[in-house]
């Protein structure tokens, strides 16, 4: 049983102000597994739309934020960044501009949604 709780990953926080971590860009790699501190957002996005399931990961962004959809930009240095699309905006929001309370529900489903659960 020990080894076991071992294993799990707990997401009790997750920063969201100005210098969180998840709202900046970071390298793009494959993320099964979502950072404890979601440093890694946009990766884990883009790899649940790779080989998890990116039904419910639309699903989920379509319900919390009805005509929405998230998409990852990969910048030449090959670094990864969330943006997010809303109807009535004339461009997408990109994560050092979208709300704190956006960005912890993006966390949430990115943790929630991983193709390898802890």
């Amino acid at each position: 049983m020990r080894e076991m709780i071992r294993g799990w990953r707990f997401y009790d926080h997750f920063r969201t102000d100005v210098d969180a971590p998840a709202r900046l860009p970071q390298l793009g790699t494959r993320t099964p597994v979502l950072h404890h501190d979601g440093r890694d957002l946009a990766a884990a996005l883009q790899t649940i739309r790779e080989i998890g399931d990116v039904a419910a990961l639309e699903e989920a962004v379509s319900d919390a934020f009805p005509g929405a959809r998230i998409d990852i930009s990969i910048q030449q240095d090959g670094r990864f960044s969330v943006e997010f699309y809303q109807e009535g905006l004339l461009r997408p929001l990109s994560g050092s501009e979208i709300s704190d309370g956006t960005l912890r529900y993006l966390l949430w489903v990115a943790a929630l949604l991983t193709p390898r659960p802890a």
